[in-house]
């Protein structure tokens, strides 16, 4: 489905500006798995967005210091999914991804052809 568009994003970054020796240590990510869907030309189903959200925190130890003006998105969700494990991170992106298809897909009740 061409018109839904998914992917992981961050949402905000925590740190602490000196922490246990560190500079800049990051302390906890929000993030958000997004399903965007822009709406197929004349389909039932306007435009939407649905996601679903949580904030992953870190603590001393959790992998390798890399300066925060260095920090990648890449490496940020790294950290994440690394602390969240492959079941919960595809559990998140398979819930995200099936209740925007069934929102595509669903019965439109109450408008009929002769209104």
């Amino acid at each position: 489905m061409e018109d839904l568009q998914t992917g992981w994003n961050i949402r905000e970054i925590t740190f602490y500006p000196e922490y246990s020796g560190y500079t800049n240590f990051v302390n906890s990510v929000k993030w958000s798995y997004d399903a965007n869907y822009s709406g197929a030309s004349g389909a039932a189903v306007e435009p939407f967005h649905m996601s679903s959200n949580g904030t992953t925190d870190f603590s001393i130890g959790s992998g390798d210091y890399i300066a925060y003006n260095d920090l990648t998105k890449d490496e940020v969700l790294g950290w994440v999914w690394d602390v969240m494990g492959d079941m919960t991170k595809e559990a998140v992106e398979v819930d995200v991804s099936n209740r925007a298809i069934d929102r595509v897909n669903s019965r439109v009740t109450g408008i009929f052809p002769w209104s």
